[in-house]
């Protein structure tokens, strides 16, 4: 994914990705519906950006009316979610021009927990 969580912007296009994502990925329970279909930890690196995104998907669930269906919670995790940002080296002086938002290069993956 190609982006920057240091935005607002960046948070948010993150969020409805990862929205999409668990979803997809997650099936519904038939068994009780007042239980949550999955339960979520969301890991990410560099952490100082795992707040914003983690506020800014929380709104994402609720506007989608998805609140009951999925949460997010450190224990007790269904499902877990990975965002780790990808170093890219293009030369000299390359980091210091890093201004765009969609500069940065991020990795994510969702996996059952085990």
């Amino acid at each position: 994914l190609e982006g920057n969580l240091a935005t607002e912007r960046g948070c948010d296009q993150f969020s409805k990705v990862m929205f999409d994502e668990v979803s997809s990925s997650c099936t519904q329970k038939d068994s009780d519906e007042s239980e949550p279909t999955a339960v979520l930890r969301v890991q990410v690196y560099p952490p100082k950006y795992q707040s914003p995104l983690l506020q800014n998907f929380e709104s994402i669930l609720y506007e989608n009316n998805a609140s009951q269906q999925f949460a997010i919670a450190p224990k007790g995790f269904t499902h877990m979610i990975s965002i780790v940002e990808v170093y890219q080296y293009k030369g000299r002086s390359w980091e210091e021009k890093q201004y765009d938002d969609n500069s940065k290069l991020y990795m994510m993956g969702i996996s059952p927990a085990s």
